[in-house]
């Protein structure tokens, strides 16, 4: 992927004329890319990660979209409201202890959710001491070594910032709002919100949640989320996918 031991080992390989797989386990922005890879077989989620790896130059090896997940399910439109909803905040860099507690404030004053699930990002580097602030709502909780998927389950709508899974819970059907001050890091460093994929907001309570019901609701924002999911909107195999992909390539 893009480790400096990952690249150099990729390399020695080549040298060596062994067979390269270069696979992509999330979304990659552009200016976070390797150097140039000379691969066998590319295993990427989507065509927009191979735009991001054409902005430096990829090889010309053979190229598979997997996809972001296997299982589809329809944006959960019809939960949304108001007030009373449950939230889920998905993190991905440290967040912003600064105006995490602010922010946690503005949320609650104006959705008043029945419930507020905060998950750090499962990397313990990148976590922040969240309880602290988390722990002043009683509603409030923090989850820790659970499945995307069961946190996704239990919510109405995702509060996000730069995560990529940002677009594994849109597959799973739960609907995304970005807000930038979550964590520190560039506005809109996927490029998510450029892309027109996520609606953002800069004060929650401008929002409406009419607001989000038309933006996911609009026709073109389906033909833009397939550049970021190629299979958005069907059940997948990955692995039948990859074994099949891997067998060829040790076979040509």
């Amino acid at each position: 992927y893009y480790s400096p031991d990952g690249v150099a080992l990729f390399y020695a390989a080549r040298k060596c004329g062994r067979k390269t797989i270069y696979f992509a386990h999330a979304f990659t922005p552009p200016d976070f890319m390797p150097l140039k890879l000379d691969f066998d077989l590319a295993l990427l989620p989507s065509p927009k990660v191979l735009q991001n790896c054409e902005y430096r130059q990829r090889g010309n090896g053979r190229i598979v979209f997997l996809g972001i997940g296997e299982k589809f399910s329809p944006l959960r439109l019809d939960t949304l409201r108001h007030k009373g909803m449950r939230l889920g905040i998905f993190l991905s860099s440290p967040a912003n202890d600064e105006r995490f507690p602010h922010i946690l404030q503005q949320i609650q004053e104006t959705f008043e959710p029945s419930s507020l699930l905060v998950r750090p990002h499962p990397v313990s580097l990148t976590q922040s001491n969240l309880r602290p602030f988390v722990q002043a709502y009683p509603h409030a909780y923090i989850t820790a070594g659970t499945r995307l998927a069961d946190d996704a389950a239990v919510c109405d709508m995702a509060l996000v910032g730069a995560s990529s899974a940002t677009l594994e819970l849109l597959r799973m059907g739960l609907p995304c709002l970005y807000h930038a001050s979550f964590e520190l890091i560039d506005h809109d460093y996927a490029g998510f919100v450029a892309s027109g994929i996520v609606l953002e907001t800069k004060v929650f309570k401008d929002i409406l949640v009419t607001d989000i019901k038309t933006f996911y609701q609009s026709p073109p924002w389906k033909e833009r989320f397939v550049e970021f999911d190629p299979f958005y909107g069907q059940d997948i195999d990955k692995d039948q996918i990859i074994n099949r992909e891997i067998h060829a390539i040790i076979a040509s």
